[in-house]
């Protein structure tokens, strides 16, 4: 059965991967076109947000000094952060805010990590990875403690979790069971399957431009990966891996070479998505520079700017990553920036002007060198 997995894998991307250079599509993969040249100054998805916006003050204490948030992850009583770059931790939050608790340490003992990578919530549990020892550790929401450590062999720099697997999100480096991008984990058994299959000799750069989050969720039960240099988007469920979609750039790409890609001012690719249901929402390389583009998944159109906005919140730009789960769409800024945004608020470009008034208050009451705020809409599906 997996060798046959492995050979349906291997059919599909003959048929589907990167088809941009040639201009067309041989499948019935859904093809989006995303036309560079015809970016907008400013894509505004005021259209696709509820009408109020939902802003959490992630509360600062001697205990919970976050420098920069890597990942959000919502639960129906909890919010879990992780600052990867400045705090190596990972913090415990209730929906309001109110600050819990920090999460294990960095150390070499019992519940204690190198270096943290992913975090996941499935059920009860939390399972931090522990990215130097290839190990995560599963971490007992309601008790409160570690219990055990799940020890895997294969490098990757994302994962999901759907019932019992965990699949594991390469990004083109080596492995123990061979040159593979996808890997599913069986949590019951152990046993580890490879998908994705790619040729090294081509690849050779490739692994040193890891995304950052090249796996999310669309929902509960499915999931989707997508690779630097690789316009073909993947879907994961519990049959299997398969083709999504393909992104076609309508502009030839130049070749695999990234220097020289951007050195030339082309396109590189996908550096950021994200999904629901009903839309995709990423960011992708211009030369030097970004650029954001929203695409309906059922009306197979898209739209492009230089600028991420939120018109009816006064014109709030988007400034790096954002994140969409369980319907919603989250982003998160600084006090810093909040104050220097308060400072060209127009009330008639507040749509609802309650929201002006949350955010005021939040700005009022902080200090700048406080947590992050956390802001948070409804998607309309």
């Amino acid at each position: 059965m997996v060798m046959m997995k492995k050979w349906y894998i291997i059919l599909c991307i003959i048929f589907c991967s990167v088809g941009c250079q040639q201009g067309k599509q041989q499948s019935a993969v859904p093809v989006f076109n995303l036309d560079p040249d015809s970016c907008m100054n400013e894509l505004d998805i005021s259209g696709i947000l509820g009408d109020t916006v939902e802003v959490i003050k992630l509360e600062t204490t001697d205990d919970c000094l976050i420098g920069q948030i890597d990942n959000i992850r919502f639960t129906d009583k909890y919010i879990f952060v992780s600052d990867l770059y400045t705090a190596q931790r990972l913090y415990m939050f209730d929906r309001y805010g109110k600050f819990i608790c920090t999460i294990g340490n960095r150390g070499a003992g019992p519940g204690e990590y190198s270096v943290i990578g992913e975090f996941l919530v499935k059920g009860d549990s939390l399972l931090i990875q522990d990215y130097y020892q290839n190990k995560y550790l599963v971490y007992d929401i309601v008790k409160r403690r570690f219990m055990n450590d799940i020890h895997y062999k294969t490098h990757h720099s994302g994962a999901v979790t759907l019932n019992d697997n965990l699949y594991f999100v390469s990004s083109y480096f080596k492995s123990p069971l061979g040159d593979y991008n996808c890997f599913e984990f069986n949590l019951e058994t152990g046993k580890t399957s490879a998908y994705l299959p790619f040729v090294r000799s081509k690849t050779v750069e490739q692994s040193s431009v890891a995304l950052n989050h090249p796996c999310d969720y669309i929902n509960e039960s499915k999931a989707f990966a997508h690779y630097f240099f690789n316009d073909t988007i993947y879907e994961i469920d519990q049959s299997g891996i398969r083709p999504q979609c393909v992104i076609s750039f309508l502009r030839n790409t130049g070749g695999n070479d990234y220097h020289s890609i951007k050195k030339e001012g082309k396109i590189v690719g996908l550096v950021h998505l994200q999904q629901s249901e009903k839309y995709m929402l990423g960011i992708y390389t211009l030369g030097n520079g970004f650029r954001y583009f929203l695409m309906d998944k059922d009306a197979l159109n898209s739209m492009s700017g230089e600028l991420l906005r939120i018109k009816k919140l006064d014109n709030k730009i988007m400034l790096g990553e954002f994140f969409v789960q369980d319907g919603y769409f989250i982003f998160k800024e600084t006090i810093s920036s909040l104050k220097l945004w308060r400072t060209y608020f127009y009330k008639s470009k507040f749509l609802n002007l309650s929201d002006k008034q949350k955010i005021q208050d939040v700005i009022d009451s902080s200090k700048e060198e406080d947590n992050p705020i956390i802001f948070r809409y409804k998607l309309k599906e």
